[in-house]
């Protein structure tokens, strides 16, 4: 049997989180969802260099350090998507409410891609998850336990291959997205069921595209056009600061093992 401590979240919108309606909406939702009974919670602002008051990153962080959440809002010309980022025990939070939260949220704000992953004690570390802007334009990790895909990946894989995928959950999630969960949120899951998971997140990613998720050897992947938060596309080219190719577009891609750990700026505390 293996328990799971905690589970990672992450939403990417192309919102800048500007209105101050709709940044009201973010924190007044990820605020219901932090747990306030037996935790201290603290929240701070960052402010970068000459980074306007409505820009500003918003952190909470509790439990000694297990519970963070980060909201960081587009402001480098650079930036492609607003990123709201959570870190919790699972013992703090309810499965299905995170499930609900992540997929709400996602329709609000009309999300491009959001995740949410177990994560699990190794000899005694518990690993971190960060996917950065950069790596939605080069490749995604891995199939995690659950999967939104917003309008950019509808597009590119196509919505009747994201209806058909093998997994546990395939949910419409507002008028262009989808959700896709490989199984239950659940912290103890047994043998068996880790295998049945395992196979499940294999067929899922040979169904969805094996070209879509990172591998050692492979350096071609197909990724999608995002919009810029303005309307205008991103121009076409195959290195990922110039932005991702047209859909359906395959670019080369270097093979280094994507990211696990979170950067200082911007992201997680």
């Amino acid at each position: 049997m293996t328990t799971a401590d905690a589970v990672f979240v992450q939403l990417f919108t192309r919102d800048p989180l500007a209105r101050e309606s709709t940044r009201a909406l973010v924190l007044a939702r990820l605020t219901s969802l932090l747990p306030s009974v037996g935790t201290t919670l603290r929240r701070d602002f960052r402010t970068r260099p000459e980074q306007p008051s409505d820009r500003q990153d918003f952190l909470w962080s509790g439990a000694g350090g297990a519970l963070q959440a980060a909201v960081n809002p587009i402001f480098y010309p650079s930036d492609s998507h607003s990123v709201i980022s959570l870190e919790i025990p699972l013992h703090l939070v309810d499965a299905d409410e995170l499930v609900a939260f992540i997929r709400e949220l996602g329709e609000r704000l009309d999300a491009d891609f959001g995740y949410a992953t177990m994560l699990t004690e190794q000899d005694g570390v518990l690993p971190t998850m960060y996917l950065t802007q950069r790596d939605l334009r080069r490749w995604l990790p891995e199939v995690w336990h659950g999967l939104l895909l917003g309008g950019p990946y509808v597009d590119l894989i196509g919505a009747e291959t994201i209806r058909s995928s093998p997994a546990h959950t395939v949910a419409r999630n507002g008028p262009r997205g989808y959700w896709v969960q490989l199984g239950p949120l659940t912290p103890s899951r047994g043998e068996a069921e880790q295998r049945a998971e395992q196979h499940r997140r294999e067929l899922v990613r040979d169904h969805l595209g094996p070209d879509l998720f990172w591998r050692p050897d492979r350096r071609v992947y197909r990724t999608p056009a995002f919009a810029q938060p303005s309307g205008t596309r991103q121009p076409a080219g195959t290195q990922a600061p110039s932005g991702p190719p047209a859909n359906g577009a395959l670019a080369t891609h270097s093979a280094t093992r994507p990211g696990t750990t979170r950067p200082t700026d911007p992201g997680m505390p």
